[in-house]
């Protein structure tokens, strides 16, 4: 839970798990976070890559690739402000996009573009969607919900668990079994 990791009621680092494709995005949180006034703090990538997909984030002095993370709780803790703002184009999108869910229930301010599936796993209290096409808006966007989030931190992350917790799979597969029930 939140309350057992070592959170920092300040954001002091970012992250995001997941592979380094272009369509994650990493590359832009990189450079939104380099534009901001966060520009000096860490950017953390648990993911797979390989010497392709890291060309992508060369050049970001602020970003540290590590692998493929066996505990995403591990990876989370000690990490505030969870960012992964993915890209569509055409058919290459993000999926519904758990990871974002999983931030929130360990109470993390979580930020993604308002492309693909990931819109149905942010809250407008469990986290933030920035405009995927404009990159000024995007960082006012963050400067404004991160200090928002760190003034509001524990209304904050007690509602980011409650909808993370909301939307566990325990919860869902009871809404898809009983949409089942009504259609068969």
């Amino acid at each position: 839970s939140k309350h057992d990791m070592d959170i920092s009621p300040s954001p002091s680092q970012f992250i995001g798990i997941g592979a380094v494709k272009s369509r994650k995005g990493f590359d832009r949180s990189a450079r939104l976070i380099a534009k901001s006034k966060y520009r000096l703090l860490k950017y953390h990538i648990y993911g797979g890559y390989n010497d392709s997909s890291k060309k992508l984030i060369d050049g970001f002095d602020n970003v540290s690739l590590h692998g493929v993370v066996e505990n995403i709780g591990a990876a989370i803790n000690g990490s505030p402000v969870y960012i992964h703002t993915p890209r569509s184009n055409g058919w290459e999108f993000e999926g519904f996009g758990i990871v974002y869910l999983e931030a929130a229930a360990f109470g993390l301010p979580t930020i993604s573009s308002n492309s693909g599936g990931a819109v149905e796993a942010v809250s407008k209290l469990s986290g933030l969607c920035v405009s995927q096409f404009n990159d000024e808006l995007a960082v006012q966007q963050i400067e404004e919900y991160v200090d928002w989030f760190f003034d509001n931190y524990e209304y904050a992350t007690t509602e980011q668990t409650k909808f993370a917790l909301k939307n566990s799979w325990n919860i869902i597969i009871n809404d898809y079994l009983a949409l089942y029930d009504e259609n068969s």
